[in-house]
């Protein structure tokens, strides 16, 4: 990606929903080291974060959110699914990272946000943000797979049933 120039200034709505119309071949001319973490609901109005993809390419680590998504979603294109939730007037998009109470689980902590997308109220359980590491992301295959894996929690789930 081209450097912007406030490193600290994130893509806006319409920038980022550019780059999600953009082809698959001018997305994987954009070469460097990506990561793609979304929020996918677990519950109504809990949401927790999984990797959605990482790659050498943005290609590579947008397009990994189709598999993932699948697993509680198989009829959802992963193109249309982040232009609904980048384009919901809900959705929050973040202008700068902010200097207080935002921080990335390692191993993201060393990355460079590119966009921060987050939902207010009733979409607080989703939301997409795009990293760009200064090196490949490097995850053992455990934790790779626990990363990916959405388990939607469903209600009369006893793990959740606080009234026994």
């Amino acid at each position: 990606m081209a450097p912007r120039a406030n490193a600290a200034q994130l893509l806006d709505r319409s920038e980022i929903l550019a780059l999600f119309e953009q082809s698959e071949a001018e997305l994987r001319a954009r070469v460097g080291s990506f990561v793609f973490l979304a929020m996918l609901p677990i519950e109504e109005r809990i949401g927790e974060w999984h990797l959605g993809g990482d790659g050498r390419t943005l290609w590579d680590a947008l397009s990994e959110l189709g598999p993932l998504l699948a697993q509680q979603m198989p009829d959802v294109d992963w193109r249309d699914y982040c232009r609904q939730v980048i384009g919901a007037p809900a959705m929050e998009v973040a202008s700068k990272v902010p200097r207080r109470g935002f921080a990335l689980p390692a191993p993201f902590a060393r990355g460079r946000v590119v966009f921060y997308v987050e939902g207010g109220a009733p979409y607080d359980d989703t939301g997409l943000c795009l990293l760009e590491l200064d090196a490949p992301l490097e995850l053992s295959d455990a934790d790779r797979k626990r990363l990916r894996r959405w388990e939607a929690r469903t209600e009369g789930d006893p793990d959740l049933d606080d009234e026994d």
